[in-house]
């Protein structure tokens, strides 16, 4: 065909490092939000569909961006096939199940999703790539300026925060809209709303609900870069502070995700005298029936997934483990909260569309029936799991 214009190639090469590092994770899997909603997401056969994109930024080199691109591209799309084999082997199936997570999408067509992983396995042999050299990327990140839609993916977990949704789903706020582990399990959650999502509940003295951080369809939530990030690349160290208000409360939240870890503070405030009677909690969750969670204080460890278990003071506990085995869930250290700070263990909470496999869960009480003023509560987030 006739060569492309050079502004033509220019646009290429920018949508191309969008695709590769706001769309994927180093495990294989989409990092994906869409603006279908319920109608695409977590569909087997459209993660397989995409998965051609991949082969496309591996084969055509001149369109990429960078020179490594290509190799990342082939990095990520070798795990996506090993990614479906294992979840295939796990099943004791030949084929993957059809539900990615077990979550309902329109679009579910069995023959369809595997035959398509097997033409990608076909179509990149054609193309040479099975001798073509692969590099595993480094961390990296996507941020939509527009949506402030910010995707992050690193080799040990990957998240996204969505503070804009136009209402395409059911989920979304300033904080991790779901965390994946290093191998694409889930670690925490896929996508839900305290209590099975990570946020902040504000409740006043009427135990109404004032503010979440979290609470799917945002309104007035906001999310930046510091240090005036361009909009992809990769990082050792990456800020990106969201905030959301209502009425006299605002919640700001500070993420900086690092190459294994998440530090997290969470400030919550209410000026002009404060707020009298309020609760303010910081939601952990975690993903499946069966997840334990399990607190280490300097002398002693104790269960916390225990229903109708009493509040436990936030003092003195270094370590909080939650999650249904060694290789899933993730670690919650660092704990520091103001005096009086409660862990508030909760069963499993009722099935949301984007998490149908919701686990028990812990609040941090960070203030309670108290007057608000500034309530702050800081933590580091290690997902579990083994690494390829």
């Amino acid at each position: 065909m006739k060569p492309l214009p050079a502004a033509d190639v220019a646009l290429l090469k920018r949508w191309t490092t969008r695709l590769l590092l706001g769309n994927w994770t180093h495990a294989g899997y989409l990092n994906w939000d869409t603006g279908h909603g319920m109608q695409r997401l977590h569909s087997g056969q459209y993660w397989a569909w995409s998965m051609q994109g991949l082969l496309t930024i591996a084969a055509a080199t001149e369109f990429a961006a960078r020179p490594q691109h290509p190799r990342w591209a082939k990095a990520i799309f070798d795990r996506g096939l090993r990614l479906y084999a294992r979840w295939a082997d796990e099943a004791g199936e030949l084929v993957a199940p059809q539900l990615p997570f077990d979550m309902v999408s329109a679009h579910r067509d069995h023959d369809l999703y595997a035959s398509r992983m097997a033409a990608n396995a076909m179509r990149a042999i054609r193309l040479g790539l099975g001798s073509a050299s692969s590099t595993d990327p480094p961390p990296f990140y996507s941020y939509d300026r527009e949506l402030q839609r910010l995707a992050v993916s690193t080799p040990s977990y990957s998240t996204a925060i969505v503070p804009r949704t136009h209402d395409a789903f059911q989920y979304g706020g300033i904080e991790l809209a779901r965390l994946l582990g290093p191998r694409g399990a889930v670690a925490a959650t896929t996508g839900g709303v305290p209590p099975a999502g990570f946020g902040v509940v504000v409740r006043d003295a009427a135990d109404r609900v004032v503010l979440a951080s979290q609470p799917g369809r945002p309104r007035n939530a906001s999310l930046r870069l510091e240090h005036g990030r361009t909009s992809t690349g990769s990082f050792k160290a990456l800020t990106a502070i969201g905030t959301i208000r209502a009425g006299r409360v605002q919640v700001t939240t500070t993420h900086t995700f690092r190459s294994r870890t998440i530090e997290e503070r969470w400030d919550v405030r209410c000026p002009g005298g404060g707020c009298a009677g309020y609760d303010v909690d910081v939601q952990l969750p975690t993903w499946g029936e069966h997840a334990s969670i399990e607190a280490f204080a300097r002398d002693a460890a104790f269960p916390l997934a225990v229903p109708g278990a009493a509040p436990v003071p936030l003092e003195g506990v270094g370590r909080i483990e939650l999650g249904a085995s060694a290789d899933s869930g993730y670690a919650v250290t660092g704990l520091r909260g103001g005096p009086g700070a409660l862990l508030v263990p909760s069963a499993a909470p009722r099935r949301q569309r984007t998490v149908p496999h919701p686990g028990p869960g812990v609040a941090v009480r960070i203030l309670q029936d108290g007057r608000l003023t500034h309530a702050t509560l800081a933590a580091t987030l290690t997902p579990r799991g083994l690494r390829d």
